[in-house]
């Protein structure tokens, strides 16, 4: 949870690639987008925060082969264990609250507005504010 009570919220975007990563396949996204090719769409995502833990909580709302996008709103992070996902890339981005990334290469305190880039096999854990 935060420190004011609310629960964290956290836009999970799963990437599944061969080369590269995820932060070089958004850059090209990026530069290769012509804004009147561009459709807005609005989802509103409610996420149920009664999971304790940020692995539980995580709700996939749209997949493909490529991506898989998903919600969550953790109360909290095991401090029991780390994660690694073996198979994708992570993208998070923060809505709500703010904490530690911590993994064996460092630690990157992020906040609201983050976008938090995990590459496939990385060993990480979210400890929460």
């Amino acid at each position: 949870m935060s420190r004011k009570g609310n629960p964290i919220r956290v836009l999970h975007i799963v990437t599944r690639m061969n080369t590269g990563g995820v932060a070089v396949l958004l850059a090209n996204l990026i530069r290769n987008f012509d804004p009147k090719d561009i459709e807005a769409r609005l989802v509103v995502g409610m996420c149920d925060s009664s999971e304790e833990d940020y692995l539980e909580s995580r709700k996939v709302l749209f997949t493909n082969n490529d991506l898989s996008i998903g919600l969550a709103a953790p109360k909290s992070f095991s401090k029991d264990y780390f994660y690694r996902n073996s198979d994708s890339d992570e993208m998070l981005f923060v809505h709500v609250g703010s904490g530690k990334l911590k993994t064996l290469y460092g630690n990157i305190d992020f906040k609201y507005g983050d976008y938090l880039i995990i590459p496939r096999g990385i060993i990480y854990k979210l400890d929460f504010i």
